[in-house]
């Protein structure tokens, strides 16, 4: 059996093999034949340990996604996720895809482990992602649409009305839950004209304002939708382009992140990223992901946060002057 059918099966709960047994094996193919992982843990002088654990491993900075092609072995692109925004405001990440289908698998999995059934119908409101291009969120929607929706393209840009007129449709239409993916700015200019009282809608939220509004805390996107959606569950999905799996919001987790079975957060220390911080202490966000099996699977973000012993997190933020944040020995390179 292959790493990627290990990985799925585990997800799935289908065998008994460990997390910390999958990521070594990881580690140990990344280190021999991931090029700028392998430089990185020279530099670093770490090339030569034997992790016990995978919180042991090192992390390469993420904003190496944005200088570098990150593969381990010798493959060819099948497609590109690049971040979101343009060009023109930034360099955007490219995480390099050379197994869509494992991808999209390892999502509807995560997703099916937080969302049991199959009485979804998903609808789209993720302009930002869209305009962008080479999304993701949008590719892993998609997917999910295709498995869960009678009508499988359901996006809606900017068109408020159009998604107001679905959601009523399909509530009127079947006993299905509607659940729609949005990015944040976008639900909250929906929530402005709109307004729904069916406990049969839905919301995940990600993303940020995207330079549309003030940046708001989780708690306080949560409790604009719900003031005008009542009844409705209101979760939200942490991701990224540099990571295949994803987290979500559930209820009884008072806003905290749980990571999906293939995804571990560890807490670093702020000045220090090769030091794991304590549980419960504002920290540097590094994951290990092991979806991320034909690219790198330890990466350190520019994310703070707060990890706490079951696996949940909550997040606060970015790290000011990031970008070059931990990276200097390859970027000097």
């Amino acid at each position: 059996m292959n790493i990627k059918s290990k990985i799925l099966e585990f997800v799935e709960g289908k065998n008994k093999i460990s997390f910390n047994a999958l990521a070594l094996d990881i580690f140990k193919y990344q280190a021999e034949h991931n090029s700028i992982y392998r430089e990185f843990l020279r530099l670093s002088g770490k090339l030569d340990i034997t992790p016990r654990s995978f919180e042991e491993i090192p992390c390469l900075p993420i904003g190496l996604y944005k200088k570098y092609e990150i593969k381990s072995g010798d493959w060819s692109d099948g497609q590109v996720f690049k971040s979101s925004g343009t060009t023109e405001m930034f360099e955007r990440s490219m995480h390099h895809v050379k197994d869509i289908e494992f991808y999209h698998k390892l999502s509807h999995s995560i997703f099916k482990n937080f969302y049991q059934g199959d009485n979804y119908e998903i609808l789209g409101l993720l302009p930002s992602y869209m305009e962008a291009g080479h999304s993701s969120l949008v590719s892993m929607v998609t997917h999910l649409m295709s498995i869960y929706n009678k009508d499988k393209q359901a996006f809606y840009m900017y068109d408020f009305e159009g998604l107001h007129n679905a959601v009523n449709r399909l509530l009127a239409q079947s006993d299905k839950t509607v659940l729609i993916f949005g990015v944040s700015f976008a639900l909250l200019d929906f929530a402005e004209s709109f307004r729904n009282d069916s406990k049969r809608l839905k919301f995940i939220f990600t993303g940020g304002m995207k330079g549309r509004r003030r940046e708001l805390t989780y708690e306080e996107i949560k409790d604009e939708l719900q003031r005008v959606f009542p009844s409705s569950s209101i979760d939200s999905e942490y991701g990224m382009t540099e990571m295949f799996s994803q987290a979500y919001t559930v209820e009884g987790y008072s806003g905290l992140y749980l990571p999906g079975k293939s995804l571990r957060l560890i807490p670093k220390e702020i000045n220090d990223p090769f030091k794991n911080a304590r549980y419960g202490k504002t920290a540097q966000l590094a994951f290990v992901d092991l979806g991320n099996v034909d690219t790198l699977s330890f990466v350190m973000t520019d994310d703070l946060c707060t990890c706490y012993a079951d696996g949940s997190f909550d997040l606060h933020g970015r790290l000011k002057d990031s970008d070059l944040r931990g990276c200097n020995m390859l970027y000097q390179s």
